[in-house]
């Protein structure tokens, strides 16, 4: 994947922006199912201590 960028030159700014924005969406998501899933937890178990 990297050679072929390197082929064809340099980054375009809205690749750039992409995957960035790629990243960023999926680690928040992440964050966001790890809270959901600590939540169900919570109501299952009772309270617990938090991470």
């Amino acid at each position: 994947m990297a050679r072929m960028f390197r082929d064809r030159g340099s980054f375009k700014s809205s690749e750039l922006i992409a995957l960035f924005l790629l990243s960023f969406f999926g680690s928040s998501l992440m964050f966001l199912f790890l809270a959901m899933f600590k939540r169900l937890l919570d109501l299952i178990f009772g309270p617990t201590t938090s991470l």
